[in-house]
């Protein structure tokens, strides 16, 4: 249809981009309809799916339509939850609702119930879009009820400094499923964690959720799998204490070599920046304190240069990067390293006005406005700033 007319561009700009990988499939049985829900990113929701696209296929027919969270017919059937679930299942933890859905009960307690979040219905709705005028129609009311167990996040679980439960569910590298209880004394499979961290009496889900983060930096074959194997071979055996915090920022404190996640932070792409602040001083030592600035500037574009080759970069970060300020001046930099800018006469003169830019906006920010403790050192060239960032990824393609 696309190819005959055209449609996707205004489809999208009024409903929302399709996010496939996200789409809840259910058919009750071999022979019934199979029906799919496609949840449509639109950037006026950031958080949260207010439309579907839904599908329903028979007899080797499709139909379908967009149908919005306050259609008539979704509030007739109950329907709502799906939306919660959706947007779960695409913005993890952090969707508007903050609902956690799982499909079976980790505890049965207080943190949790089984709820009813809508119905999986064998003969759907279908909308249809004609000169702009939506028609609905609903064949049947033959639904199932979907139950699942929803949890909410507990903040009283924080990490207690020996191992305790720090909040969440299961791994997968999201930095939002920080596990809570389990494991017993069975060892875990972590062996890149164990690698270079070590924590005095963590759970086996930890660990492993731990290992999960690692092993999403390491889908980077340049950076991400550098910038570990040069932290491993710079500690010579010796490891980084980690820990788990709520309060304040995520950071690596070098006067102690430790570590600090924030749980509601932690991401791949947060431990990738903080480990980059590890490599750096495990590389300057103590001289780090005389350019703190200028290393916060290169852990920063580091970290942007890995995010913007996730998948989900456009959809959960890319507004970050451009409504920031501060980050808007990462993205800038990053764009003058190209070889093509590079090639272009006018490259020193974009990097050194972006890398001004850049100081001053750091500046404006809080953390980084005492200049005794954020020095910055001056350098001849401002490329050098960038120095041990050449060092992970001057070889790659």
């Amino acid at each position: 249809m696309e190819l005959k007319q055209p449609f996707m561009e205004g489809f999208c700009e009024r409903y929302g981009v399709p996010l496939w990988d996200d789409t809840d499939v259910y058919q009750g049985s071999p022979d019934a309809p199979v029906f799919f829900w496609v949840p449509l990113y639109h950037p006026s929701f950031p958080d949260e799916i207010r439309t579907v696209w839904f599908f329903k296929m028979e007899n080797g027919l499709l139909d379908y339509g967009p149908v919005g969270r306050d259609a008539e017919i979704i509030r007739q059937y109950g329907q709502e939850g799906q939306f919660d679930y959706l947007s779960f299942r695409v913005f993890g933890r952090k969707n508007l609702s903050r609902k956690v859905f799982s499909s079976q009960a980790m505890t049965r307690g207080e943190d949790g119930e089984y709820v009813v979040v809508g119905q999986e219905c064998q003969d759907a709705y279908i909308t249809i879009e004609i000169d702009g005028n939506s028609m609905t129609k609903y064949d049947g009311t033959i639904c199932k009820d979907i139950k699942v167990w929803m949890s909410y996040v507990d903040s009283s679980l924080i990490d207690d400094g020996q191992g305790g439960p720090i909040g969440g569910g299961g791994g997968g590298g999201s930095g939002q499923d920080v596990p809570v209880e389990g494991g017993g004394n069975s060892q875990p499979n972590a062996p890149k964690a164990k690698g270079i961290f070590e924590h005095s009496n963590m759970i086996k889900e930890t660990w492993e959720w731990l290992e999960s983060l690692l092993n999403d930096m390491d889908k980077d074959p340049c950076l991400g799998q550098n910038l570990y194997k040069e932290i491993l071979d710079a500690l010579g055996g010796e490891k980084i204490s980690i820990q788990f915090t709520e309060e304040g920022y995520s950071k690596y404190t070098p006067a102690t070599n430790t570590l600090s996640l924030k749980i509601k932070d932690a991401y791949s792409h947060v431990l990738l920046h903080e480990l980059f602040h590890a490599f750096q001083y495990l590389k300057k030592g103590d001289g780090m304190y005389n350019s703190l600035l200028n290393c916060e500037i290169e852990a920063h574009l580091a970290q942007y240069m890995f995010l913007k080759k996730k998948p989900d970069y456009k959809i959960k970060w890319e507004k970050n990067y451009m409504n920031d300020d501060r980050l808007r001046q990462i993205l800038l930099i990053e764009s003058t390293l190209t070889p093509e800018m590079q090639r272009n006469d006018k490259f020193g003169f974009f990097l050194d006005g972006y890398w001004d830019a850049a100081i001053n906006a750091f500046r404006k920010v809080k953390e980084y406005s005492d200049g005794k403790v954020y020095k910055y050192e001056e350098t001849s060239d401002i490329v050098k700033n960038l120095t041990l960032l050449q060092e992970l990824v001057g070889n790659c393609k």
